[in-house]
């Protein structure tokens, strides 16, 4: 009996789609992998967003391994704000809190 318990718990969680799968954003949805140009475009105008990076040497030539980081904060919808990341301008992934954005939102 426990073992088919087991079983089924672990095919329910399984089933159960992932945070990250897609967000809805007015009638669209935004999915990983999605540019942040796009997101912006559909989504209209975010209540926060920041940016850093990438790491630039003297020269003006990125560091090897360096990346742009984003977060943009969409909300509230329902009481919850939906935090994106993206990491050289790619979606990946979406957050859903109830706090409101303060202070550096690149602190994921």
């Amino acid at each position: 009996m426990f073992i088919k318990s087991s079983i089924g718990l672990l095919l329910a969680c399984m089933l159960m789609p992932s945070a990250d799968a897609a967000s809805r954003c007015g009638t669209r949805l935004v999915n990983p992998g999605d540019k942040l140009d796009d997101v912006l475009q559909s989504c209209g105008r975010p209540v926060a967003q920041a940016s850093d990076g990438p790491v630039v040497r003297n020269n003006g030539v990125p560091r090897e391994g360096s990346q742009k980081t984003d977060v943009v904060v969409y909300g509230p919808r329902g009481g919850a704000y939906q935090y994106m990341l993206f990491i050289n301008d790619e979606l990946i992934k979406v957050d859903v809190r109830r706090e409101a954005p303060t202070g550096n939102i690149l602190k994921w």
